[in-house]
């Protein structure tokens, strides 16, 4: 069963502050850019969604830490735009 409460750690600065880090579920996540990106194609929010599909499923620690990666990258590159 996926656990969607796992918490992924995001820069602050993805999130609006500098320096540190916040927590965030999996679930809040993957609604973030279920909304934000509705109607959007792009490779880029497909892996994104599919890593933090991923990371749910697995539930482990490589699998958390590989979806925090990737949603930091797509989020440093995209929310600026």
């Amino acid at each position: 069963m996926a656990n969607w409460n796992r918490k992924l750690a995001l820069p602050i600065s993805v999130v609006g502050s500098e320096g540190g880090e916040t927590l965030v579920t999996l679930h809040d996540a993957a609604l973030f850019m279920i909304r934000q990106f509705e109607g959007v194609r792009s490779q880029a929010v497909r892996r994104t969604v599919e890593s933090l599909v991923r990371a749910a499923e697995q539930d482990s620690a490589a699998a958390s830490e590989e979806a925090s990666r990737q949603l930091d990258l797509f989020l440093s590159s995209h929310m600026g735009e």
